[in-house]
């Protein structure tokens, strides 16, 4: 005999399951409208928008996209946000700290976005985050720092970069941190010696970085 209660909590575990994933697959339609909407006229025939199955990767690669739905927060099962090559792109909407079970961010070659929202802080399970050739990006947010889960941040080629938060030094478990090409960094925060887990440090090409806080020594990883 089947334990009091047993079967009876399964059906309801299952019809549960079932109510959210209709709700997610509800939700993911209505922001893929939201994203064509913000994307305006017609896409280059090139252009990608795809939000998988299950709903956790979603790509948009769109050439007319100037800023993103507040409802792609809603998107709570997300885990891989692919941006990557939406060029004219200025900013991402507030709502994108709700996406907490995301672990990846691809923001390459959003060559117009100019900075991130504070409440990109609260994605605490993001692991990495490519910035790779935005470059009107000047700054990063103190919030930076929340990411306690982020291991890669690659910041190649963002050529408007002039300094780096203090807080980055809180990236307790950053092992690679990319900046090659960062030709308007100044100089590297005096917290880069926090980073304790660090192992791969790249800064070819950053020809305004003169010289290394003295900080850099307590990198026992790199």
């Amino acid at each position: 005999m089947a334990p009091r209660g047993g079967r009876g909590g399964q059906n309801r575990k299952k019809a549960k399951s079932n109510k959210d994933e209709r709700r997610r697959k509800r939700h993911g339609h209505a922001v893929l409208n939201d994203i064509i909407a913000c994307a305006g006229r017609a896409p280059h025939p090139n252009s990608k928008l795809e939000l998988a199955s299950d709903g956790k990767e979603l790509l948009v690669s769109l050439n007319t996209l100037i800023d993103l739905p507040e409802s792609i927060g809603t998107l709570d099962g997300l885990q891989v946000l692919n941006l990557s090559e939406c060029p004219q792109l200025l900013e991402l909407p507030h709502t994108i700290g709700g996406l907490k079970a995301l672990t990846e961010l691809n923001l390459r070659g959003c060559a117009s976005l100019t900075k991130l929202p504070a409440t990109i802080g609260e994605l605490g399970a993001l692991k990495e985050l490519d910035l790779e050739r935005c470059t009107s990006l000047n700054s990063l947010p103190d919030s930076i720092g929340k990411l306690g889960a982020l291991t890669k941040l690659d910041l190649s080629a963002c050529s408007s970069l002039t300094t780096l938060p203090a807080t980055i030094g809180e990236l307790s478990a950053l092992t690679t941190l990319t900046l090659y090409g960062c030709s308007k960094l100044a100089a590297l925060p005096a917290a880069i010696g926090g980073l304790g887990a660090l192992k791969q440090l790249w800064l070819r090409d950053c020809s305004s970085v003169t010289a290394l806080p003295e900080s850099i020594g307590k990198l026992g990883a790199l």
